[in-house]
């Protein structure tokens, strides 16, 4: 976690992006695309070793993950990947999840906004999905129901969420609109806010023990970035590794 002994895992022409974890931890998932954007209908699904070797594509049937989500998420179990689609018009979105032994991709979830998919996470117990997606002007979290495939709620200006690993909360920034500032909130199950613990923390992402989270801070237009955490009651903030440049750093991934 001080941000030493960085390794670079790959070199393709294309954009290499929202890395996430297999629970073994011994692979990566990622998606490969030509332009960066959440609707290239070319994009891939690609998997690593950890040490960036034997990068392959995975094929399967259905509905794309990668041509309407900038981000990937593993389910508990490490059966099921989850994305996102466009299916119809410039508004129109579906969440997405694949399963990775049939090799078969289904909607979850359809809905309407501008952008897709941003960020994606899993309960632990795998049994649902917070999917945050971009209006114009503002964020929302399409809390799902796996199994039965339905929306149990929607939260209002919530950009990203990520699950405490006992489940009792979720750790989500929190953005009324662009231009206000951006709040991490500590949310019970019903979606109640339960503490603020920061501002101006991107893509907030607990750590696997659930005792720290990880988080980017954007400099104006959105650069440079640099990845910090924070105890998991917000305090004992630490740098990680600063970017200079016009680096663009997405949401951290812990191992």
């Amino acid at each position: 976690m001080d941000g030493s002994s960085l390794k670079r895992l790959t070199s393709s022409s294309a954009h290499d992006f929202t890395p996430v974890w297999s629970p073994g931890r011994g692979t990566i998932a990622f998606k490969r695309s030509r332009t960066g954007y959440s609707d290239d209908k070319t994009a891939k699904i690609m998997l690593m070793r950890s040490d960036g070797s034997n990068q392959r594509q995975v094929s399967y049937a259905g509905p794309s993950l990668t041509s309407g989500a900038t981000a990937l998420a593993y389910s508990p179990d490490g059966r099921y990947l989850a994305g996102g689609c466009r299916v119809g018009d410039p508004n129109s979105w579906a969440v997405t999840v694949l399963d990775l032994k049939t090799r078969m991709s289904r909607i979850l979830l359809p809905f309407e906004c501008e952008n897709g998919v941003i960020s994606v996470t899993w309960s632990p117990d795998g049994k649902r999905l917070a999917a945050s997606i971009e209006y114009g002007g503002g964020y929302g979290t399409l809390l799902i129901d796996v199994p039965g495939a339905r929306l149990v709620k929607e939260l209002g200006g919530y950009a990203s969420a990520s699950w405490r690993p006992d489940g009792k909360y979720r750790l989500c920034s929190y953005w009324r609109q662009p231009g206000t500032t951006l709040q991490t909130w500590l949310l019970r199950p019903d979606g109640t806010r339960a503490k603020r613990l920061g501002t101006e923390q991107f893509y907030p992402a607990y750590s696997p023990d659930g005792k720290r989270y990880a988080f980017i801070v954007r400099g104006k237009w959105g650069y440079p970035c640099t990845l910090k955490y924070a105890d998991a009651d917000g305090s004992h903030v630490r740098e990680s590794h600063a970017w200079s440049g016009t680096d663009y750093v997405g949401a951290p991934a812990w191992r």
